[in-house]
């Protein structure tokens, strides 16, 4: 997180606020990423320093949560892929974008709720609010670990507690980031893999493969009619 982000972020958020009429009092980590903006329909409301462990509610659970439900799916991804494949090449950022997405809609809003309860009892429940038809148990993720080597899935989804996620910028700070090694530049170009734009037909076809694909699965009728829309 830069401050430019967050600054970005909030002032396209705040005009939507206000073609809504809506207002929102934003609770805010103290960090230097974070300054403070004055908008028209946002009230930045800022926690006092040194308190991320025992106030933000974003740090009682949901963030736990989030890390949990993306890094299980990961290692879904993971599982498909054919094991002389280089994993590291194999799943792009797009890829990490695209199964935070679907973590997050994973987060339930008792979850968020619970977290904002602040109680050990809510806490627990957090932890162990694992959808009971999953398919997939976290335990039977595991057998993954000759390519990952993991212990246990909570070590895996703890792995980056202490990683640095924002700092101030000083003149050298900005220097070192600007100075990218150009053979360090060239090995991520050649990483990227050049794709073609997919063409309508090619879309529409994929969509007419799922409606068949759902359509001799049960209990399919919501996904259908997405489908249907499309």
């Amino acid at each position: 997180m830069t401050s430019s982000i967050f600054e970005e972020y909030l002032k396209k958020w705040d005009a939507e606020l206000v073609k809504k009429i809506r207002k929102m009092l934003p609770l805010v980590n103290n960090c230097p990423a974070h300054p403070n903006i004055l908008l028209n329909n946002i009230n930045l409301q800022f926690f006092p320093p040194n308190v991320t462990s025992v106030l933000q509610p974003m740090d009682q659970g949901v963030i736990w949560r989030l890390k949990q439900m993306y890094r299980k799916h990961m290692l879904m991804k993971i599982m498909e892929l054919q094991e002389d494949v280089n994993i590291i090449k194999a799943v792009t950022i797009l890829d990490a974008i695209n199964l935070l997405t679907i973590a997050w809609e994973l987060v339930t809003p008792q979850t968020i709720r619970n977290c904002f309860y602040h109680d050990v009892k809510n806490i627990t429940e957090i932890v162990n609010d694992f959808d009971p038809e999953d398919e997939i148990p976290l335990s039977d993720l595991l057998k993954i670990n000759s390519l990952l080597d993991i212990d246990k899935f909570n070590d895996y989804v703890n792995v980056d507690n202490n990683l640095i996620a924002t700092q101030e910028l000083s003149d050298s700070n900005l220097v070192n980031e600007g100075s990218v090694d150009n053979k360090q530049e060239d090995a991520i170009e050649n990483n990227d893999k050049e794709e073609l734009p997919v063409t309508t037909k090619e879309a529409l076809d994929c969509v007419k493969k799922l409606q068949r694909y759902f359509q001799q699965e049960e209990d399919s009728i919501a996904t259908l009619t997405k489908l249907n829309k499309i």
